[in-house]
């Protein structure tokens, strides 16, 4: 039978692994004896010269961050026609296959493991990589705590994966402004797909009804959820505040990550009070602030900074849609001395994190 592939000298062809987006992939075996992924791509499927020039530099960019939970291709082979990445061969199955298992770690390992992921992407945004075509075969369950990364392509709003197959798996996690041309996708997008992946984590299932394509993609066009399966209500603001049709009225995934990092310090007693990720204000309108009776209202009034016992509940604190870094400052005299939240202001708003060493967990799959 003729070898319809491209086999790069140095590797052994071993077997096809399908066609999916912009092309076909294959298992090679190095000198070694190694397994590796290759991807065959069609110039021609990416654009135009210059096109292909800022795909093959965007893959080396994402190389060269070493994040521990990305899984870069290594090299990007050149030819007339078409171009061959080479990666590491991942033998865990991806999120879709592992879905039963990632719902067995209950709601908050899942929401853990979800914040390293949303980590990830935000480190992508802080470098401009957005938005990405966020995939869930794309997405590989490791070592029973872990989502890895593989395959990133950058997303546009000309990219239509339907084409190639037309399956729930390719456009259930992408964003509205793919399928309809109101929006111009940004980084935005990956947001809204997070929010999709973090509802399939705790369910099992898609949040859509996909037994009509028609049907999925108006839910996907309106933001209407349907959950397979129980999501606690403070889970589902979560994924609402990222589920949302208009981009700009996203939360940012900054939000969630530092949420996580104040619930480590916690220890056992991590998982989320279930009020406080109300998303209506009226709840927290009455919120009774015990602050020391021996401290005048004039000095809270003109402090810079809240009293700490009140930092550390605003830090918790998700109300009415806006940020977890916002701090309410506003103080009601005749509420002395449990004084009233009236209004949140912004302060200290941090949109960079620091991205977390990496290491050599990479290497070591």
């Amino acid at each position: 039978m003729e070898q319809r592939f491209t086999i790069p000298e140095g590797y052994q062809y071993k077997r096809p692994l399908g066609r999916g987006h912009l092309g076909s992939s294959y298992v090679l075996q190095n000198n070694k004896g190694s397994y590796v992924y290759c991807k065959e791509i069609l110039k021609e499927s990416i654009g135009n010269k210059e096109q292909v020039q800022k795909f093959k530099e965007r893959i080396e960019r994402i190389r060269s961050l070493n994040q521990k939970y990305i899984l870069p291709y290594f090299a990007v082979l050149e030819y007339d026609n078409k171009l061959l990445l080479l990666r590491k061969y991942l033998n865990p199955g991806n999120i879709i296959e592992e879905a039963p298992k990632i719902k067995a770690l209950g709601p908050n390992k899942i929401f853990a493991m979800w914040c390293a992921l949303a980590r990830t992407y935000h480190l992508l945004h802080q470098n401009h990589l957005a938005p990405n075509l966020i995939r869930a075969t794309n997405l590989f369950f490791y070592n029973g705590s872990n989502i890895i990364i593989t395959d990133l392509y950058l997303a546009t709003n000309d990219v239509n994966v339907m084409v190639h197959n037309p399956s729930p798996l390719d456009y259930s996690f992408l964003a509205p402004e793919f399928i309809a041309p109101e929006y111009e996708p940004d980084y935005k997008a990956d947001n809204w797909s997070l929010g999709i992946i973090l509802a399939y984590f705790l369910t099992g299932e898609i949040p859509f009804n996909t037994k009509n394509v028609f049907t999925t993609l108006q839910q996907i066009n309106t933001g209407t959820l349907q959950y397979a399966g129980e999501v606690s209500p403070e889970y589902d603001t979560i994924i609402k505040r990222l589920v949302k049709v208009n981009p700009t009225e996203r939360a940012e995934l900054s939000d969630f990550i530092k949420m996580n990092d104040t619930l480590k310090t916690r220890g056992s007693k991590r998982s989320l009070p279930r009020n406080i990720l109300s998303p209506s204000p009226v709840q927290y309108s009455e919120l009774q602030l015990n602050l020391p009776k021996s401290k005048p209202l004039e000095s809270i009034k003109n402090s810079r900074s809240p009293p700490a016992n009140y930092l550390s509940l605003a830090s918790y604190m998700v109300i009415g849609g806006q940020s977890t870094d916002q701090v309410l400052r506003t103080y009601d005299a005749a509420d002395i001395p449990n004084y009233r939240c009236r209004q949140a202001v912004p302060q200290l708003r941090t949109s960079q994190l620091p991205p977390r060493k990496s290491s050599q967990f990479i290497n070591d799959l």
